[in-house]
């Protein structure tokens, strides 16, 4: 027992040849769930599925994840700044009128730490 999680059962047996986007499916719950590439590709190629289709599933399946974590990454991102921008301009703002009051937009900041964190395991999984 090589300690890997089980991959998840194979789509169920249809009565005409799976498609490629059926295998890359298959592919891409099995990565989900931290099967390797190797398993993965061996897995669909003892089901019938010859080996280059099924090297090919596993590629897109991992470049399709990757995109999603950059994605994610991206977003991410994107909202902790606004959430900072916002921040450094009302208390500009603020501080050049005399004083006053501020924003401090601290929940798209967080969220966006958290997103990133959370994109950048996406892609640390995919190694």
């Amino acid at each position: 027992m090589t300690g890997e999680p089980k991959p998840p059962s194979p789509p169920s047996a249809p009565s005409q040849p799976r498609t490629a986007r059926q295998w890359r499916a298959y592919a891409e719950d099995c990565l989900a769930r931290g099967a390797s590439s190797d398993r993965v590709v061996a897995d669909i190629a003892a089901q019938g599925c010859p080996w280059d289709q099924a090297q090919a599933a596993v590629h897109e399946a991992r470049a399709s994840r990757h995109r999603s974590a950059n994605t994610v990454i991206g977003c991410s991102a994107a909202a902790a700044l606004v959430g900072f921008l916002v921040t450094v301009g009302t208390f500009v703002a603020a501080t050049e009128g005399g004083g006053g009051a501020y924003l401090i937009w601290w929940g798209p900041m967080l969220l966006g730490v958290i997103g990133i964190i959370v994109g950048v395991a996406r892609k640390l999984s995919l190694r």
